[in-house]
């Protein structure tokens, strides 16, 4: 990713992050998993991408929106890259 902000900075480029993270499978009935344990993790590195790819952007002077998502395992690729295409995001 830093070459990607050098080059967004180096062209006063906008640099739209889109991080998808899939949540684990939901195995309820095993004994003693606790997927919420998972998914808080998950979520817990994602806003830390987010936020370590936010400072790296202002530092460099480069503007640009982190976006954090949930994937399902219902969520194929064709259905992230709409997604992204909405968003605005060039790189998945």
């Amino acid at each position: 990713m830093r070459c990607c902000h050098r080059s967004a900075a180096t062209h006063g480029a906008v640099l739209q992050p889109y991080y998808v993270f899939e949540s684990g499978p939901m195995y309820l009935d095993v004994h003693g998993y606790d997927p919420s344990t998972l998914h808080a993790s998950l979520m817990q590195q994602g806003a830390s991408l987010a936020a370590e790819t936010a400072y790296a952007m202002r530092k460099r002077g480069v503007t640009g929106e982190v976006v954090t998502v949930e994937a399902t395992a219902a969520d194929d690729v064709a259905t992230l890259v709409i997604a992204t295409k909405a968003f605005g995001a060039d790189l998945l």
